[in-house]
């Protein structure tokens, strides 16, 4: 076993050191003005230092049921969690999210997205704010009501054939599970290809 004799420590002594220091940083933490703004929200309870995570080690099923029914139920629209010290704060109402979402401002993505980087590359979901507000005014015009309605006669036809298309396919598996993604992909394709022509 270590010890540092001409110190005086051993090494569970130093254990023990490190384990207060980091007590009473924690302790300090939990109650500077930051953390008690965040707990002002309403939220599951948190365990000090893992937070909620005891709530979140659940298949994704469960998961997405949970924050989005259980907890929006119980908490309302706008509630918080804890993923270790680290807040994440839930917002499931569209009238609290249209100020955010309609504001010029808000547009800077946390480093939350980081982990789609590898999925979606750098797409204008994951672009930096000039890049993205450059693209949005390319864009924006193509997504004007006028030009969307324009295209609605295209859209409720290829709905009503997509729809028919899942009769058929629910009839041909006597009521059975069965994939939907070609039903999907294939309205998807012809809504597009439609429009295009």
């Amino acid at each position: 076993m270590f010890s540092f004799p001409w110190i005086g420590w051993n090494p569970s002594f130093l254990g023990s050191f490190l384990a207060f220091l980091l007590t009473i940083s924690y302790w300090r933490w939990s109650r500077s003005r930051f953390v008690r703004l965040i707990n002002v929200l309403p939220g599951p309870k948190a365990l000090p230092v893992l937070g909620n995570i005891h709530h979140l080690n659940i298949p994704h099923d469960e998961l997405l049921e949970k924050s989005a029914f259980t907890w929006v139920r119980k908490y309302g629209g706008i509630y918080r969690l804890w993923y270790t010290v680290r807040p994440l704060v839930v917002i499931a109402t569209p009238e609290l999210m249209e100020p955010i979402y309609g504001s010029p401002r808000h547009i800077s993505r946390g480093n939350a997205y980081d982990g789609f980087t590898a999925i979606l590359g750098k797409s204008l979901l994951l672009a930096p704010d000039e890049r993205w507000k450059k693209s949005r005014r390319i864009l924006n015009p193509s997504f004007h009501v006028q030009v969307l309605n324009s295209y609605m006669d295209n859209f409720n036809e290829k709905s009503l054939e997509c729809a028919q298309s899942f009769e058929e396919a629910i009839k041909a598996n006597n009521g059975e599970e069965f994939d939907i993604f070609p039903i999907l992909n294939l309205c998807t394709l012809k809504t597009i290809c439609g429009d295009l022509y």
